[in-house]
């Protein structure tokens, strides 16, 4: 697994569930709570504290990786809401195309 996939996978995964269930960036339906997705991450900072404790259980070599190439939690933190963003707007790019429906 991939140090991205490994470190941020989970974290992305739990973000775009709370996107979809707040319908963020759904045509048509208005999110309650929040205006992006970077306001619903820092509305569910829970979110950067199991980040950062997945980074804890991490191996030292994953570690050692994972803080050269995002020094700071807050790093840490921007990066996976950018990823989150990035399979949000696929996921919703999916779902209004029908090609995926046939077949």
């Amino acid at each position: 697994k991939s140090l991205v996939a490994f470190l941020f996978g989970p974290f992305v995964a739990r973000l775009v569930a709370l996107a979809k269930a707040a319908c963020l960036g759904v045509e048509g339906f208005a999110s309650v709570r929040t205006q992006t997705l970077e306001d619903l991450a820092n509305n569910h900072r829970d979110l950067a504290r199991k980040l950062e404790k997945r980074l804890d259980k991490a191996s030292k070599r994953r570690r050692e990786r994972a803080v050269a190439a995002w020094r700071t939690t807050a790093a840490r933190f921007d990066f996976g809401v950018a990823r989150a963003v990035e399979v949000l707007h696929a996921s919703y790019a999916t779902a209004r195309s029908a090609a995926w429906t046939r077949g």
